[in-house]
């Protein structure tokens, strides 16, 4: 049988928004560069969290 943890992508899902809600002083800095395509126009996406096995 096999060992593999079943996660419960709600939880995780939760925690990872709770991570952007808390963000640190310097994640807010980097993020507000970040917004709107300032740094050369490039678009950057927050990281979100994925399943695998």
């Amino acid at each position: 049988m096999s060992d593999f943890k079943r996660l419960d992508f709600k939880k995780i899902k939760e925690h990872a928004r709770e991570l952007r809600k808390s963000m640190t002083d310097s994640e807010k800095l980097l993020w507000n560069e970040l917004r709107g395509r300032k740094l050369s126009g490039y678009k950057f996406h927050r990281q979100y969290p994925i399943l695998y096995n």
